[in-house]
């Protein structure tokens, strides 16, 4: 209020602004609280005539019930006092025990018994069909049935005993004496003759006989005893829902029943009649358009004011990257440009919006390149990757840069231009640069620290074709002197002696073929060559520590394009490291194998197998990384130098650890036939 004050609006115009916002608010709340107390009121009282309608009908199914019940009592007891007044015999009892088994469908046994209970005359039904025949109880169940029979005749009066498990399901007996004016004159008789019928009621025959099938399409009816247990179901349409349910007591002399009663309605919805729910439509459809204009204005002013926030959140980005961007539209003119990409080539964002190709900032030799590759991306044909090219700075300075290329679309996702992200890479040139640089010296350390282990063995191996050398020239001094000689045999030692000295010179020039510092050069190669020539190297190393030397190389494989010295540095240092992992190995197990194939028409397999003690688990994930070493005087770099070497190649190098020694793999990409041709 002070603050509207402050600006000049007078109290009646702020109630007024506050009316126009909370009177909408306030009609709202009235007609949402009346339209929801109408249905409510509605709803309660369909669910209270629905729940009378219930009782009504469960009431009615109870009379029927014990209507039923009450009158084929009676008909057994008139069947009883004429069985005695006029002493019938057993066929005409039978004929009309069947007559009443076919006229009472839930009766299940009926019969004529004496004194001690034993069945005289019997007519069951079987439960699956309903056939009436000539039957007995099982005796465990006329167990139960006597025991009614007992109580009954000590009553005096028709006598119905506690619901009890059968084979076929719940029955219900009941004992029928003839009827009798008086009591005493009753149980002179019943001393007297000693005889009585009795019948057995299937539960859920009585529930199907007596409750209307309209009844039990909507309601699930169930009889049970005081104990809580279900002897009898009739759900035409399945359970209930518990929703509308009713309970009374089917009174029987001798035992009390439940009637249970449990609709198949659920609770009424809040629109139980069309009236009340277009009434309830329209209602909501009022609050919803009261509800949308005042939302409609709110989302306008936040939309208004998120509008400007995100342009400048937007601008404060562009500014803040250090990554150039660059908008166009779909004819190629510039729409937008950030800071970042204005110092990356000296020009104003003046002199950049608006332009259309050739660019100012494009080197001139790449003209076409450029030109093409507008083509294709305003053609709509964009890849995923990052392509390279070089830009012009406003001093004339060229420079590498990367470009990667992303439709703009608008806020219905139709396109309208090119958005270019572009990263200078000049000093990612460089150190891409230094570090090969830094590679080759490595690679160049490598082989002279090879060369530092084989010194002593090469001095060795060139003393042997030295030694023979001066012996040859020796003798071949003293054939002279002693002119018995002939031509042929001097010639004969002098060839020998021409053999040591190139056999030396052979050693000496493949040292110095590895160990000189030259230039890659990558040349068709044959494998074979490449081993052969390994193989002086490799035997100097593995004399000095008795290790046996096994190569399987076929000559058809297929040729590779490769450096030689470079493979040769590779096969070197992991077969010296195969070497030194047997050192401390059983004589008898120091054996070193190489062996290549193809393994199909693209690639080439080496292997290099060893029988050391393997390589431990925890040393495995870290054997390729650099400046690792298990080695004293080691510098970590060999394992790691060899796998860029082979990578390099188009290759892979990896180990494959066994229980009695290790294998390095390389595997290295064939020349194609028709390159080899």
């Amino acid at each position: 209020m002070n603050a509207d004050r402050q600006n000049g609006i007078s109290p009646p115009a702020v109630r007024n602004r506050r009316l126009r916002w909370w009177l909408p608010v306030l009609i709202f709340t009235l007609l949402l609280a009346i339209t929801l107390f109408l249905l409510s009121l509605s709803s309660t009282h369909e669910s209270s005539q629905t729940q009378e309608q219930l009782i009504t009908d469960s009431l009615w199914v109870r009379q029927a019930i014990q209507y039923q019940l009450e009158r084929n009592a009676e008909t057994l007891q008139l069947l009883a006092h004429d069985i005695d007044a006029q002493l019938l015999d057993k066929p005409v009892v039978l004929a009309r025990l069947e007559a009443f088994m076919r006229n009472t469908r839930d009766a299940m046994w009926v019969a004529y018994v004496n004194a001690d209970f034993t069945p005289i005359v019997s007519v069951g039904r079987d439960g699956r069909d309903g056939a009436s025949t000539t039957a007995w109880l099982p005796e465990e169940e006329f167990s139960t049935v006597r025991s009614v029979l007992e109580k009954g005749r000590a009553a005096g009066r028709v006598f119905y005993g506690n619901p009890y498990q059968a084979a076929w399901g719940s029955g219900l007996s009941v004992y029928a004496p003839k009827p009798s004016p008086d009591a005493g004159a009753k149980a002179e008789k019943r001393s007297a003759r000693g005889r009585l019928l009795v019948c057995v009621y299937a539960m859920n025959r009585i529930l199907d006989e007596n409750v209307p099938w309209w009844f039990a399409k909507d309601h699930e009816v169930t009889l049970a005893d005081f104990n809580e247990n279900v002897r009898g179901t009739r759900a035409v349409s399945g359970p209930g829902r518990n929703v509308y349910t009713h309970q009374t007591v089917l009174e029987l002399p001798g035992v009390s029943l439940l009637l249970r009663t449990n609709s198949l309605k659920g609770a009424p919805s809040l629109v139980p009649n069309a009236l009340r729910g277009s009434i309830a439509v329209l209602t909501a459809l009022l609050l919803l358009s009261l509800y949308a204009l005042w939302r409609d204005i709110k989302r306008r002013v936040h939309a208004e004011e998120m509008l400007l926030d995100e342009a400048a959140f937007r601008k404060a980005v562009g500014d803040s990257v250090v990554t150039g961007l660059r908008a166009r539209d779909l004819g190629g003119r510039v729409t937008y440009v950030n800071p970042a990409f204005c110092r990356m080539v000296g020009y104003s964002e003046a002199d950049l919006i608006g332009k259309t190709p050739p660019m100012v900032y494009w080197a001139p030799e790449y003209t076409h390149e450029y030109e093409q590759r507008m083509a294709t991306i305003f053609a709509g044909t964009v890849s995923e990757h990052a392509f390279e090219t070089v830009f012009l700075r406003a001093g004339g300075e060229r420079f590498p840069v990367m470009i990667y290329e992303a439709p703009l679309r608008d806020a219905h996702g139709k396109q309208t231009g090119w958005m270019s992200s572009i990263v200078d890479v000049s000093e990612q040139k460089q150190a891409e640069e230094s570090m090969r640089m830094q590679q080759e010296r490595l690679q160049n350390v490598a082989r002279l620290t090879t060369m530092g282990e084989i010194a002593s063995s090469l001095a060795h191996e060139l003393n042997q074709p030295l030694a023979a050398i001066t012996s040859y020239l020796t003798g071949s001094l003293n054939m002279l002197k002693d002119g018995g000689a002939s031509t042929a045999e001097i010639q004969s030692t002098l060839e020998k002696a021409n053999q040591q000295a190139q056999r030396a010179g052979q050693v000496i020039r493949r040292v110095h073929d590895y160990v000189r510092k030259q230039e890659p050069q990558r040349t068709s190669l044959a494998l074979s060559e490449l081993v052969q020539d390994c193989l002086p190297l490799v035997d100097l190393q593995a004399r000095n520590t008795g290790v046996r030397v096994a190569t399987e190389v076929s000559e058809d494989l297929p040729r590779v394009i490769a450096d030689p010295v470079l493979l040769q540095q590779v096969l070197l240092n992991i077969t010296r490291n195969a070497i030194e992992a047997m050192a401390s190995a059983d004589p008898v197990h120091k054996r070193l194998e190489i062996h290549a194939r193809s393994e199909d028409n693209d690639t080439l397999r080496i292997n290099v197998r060893d029988y050391g003690a393997g390589i431990p688990e925890d040393l495995r994930d870290k054997l390729f990384s650099s400046f690792f070493t298990t080695k004293a005087e080691g510098m970590g770099m060999g394992l790691n130098i060899c796998r860029s070497i082979i990578e390099a190649h188009g290759g892979r190098l990896w180990f494959e650890n066994f229980a009695d020694g290790t294998a390095f793999c390389i595997q290295l990409p064939c020349l194609p036939p028709a390159a080899e041709e």
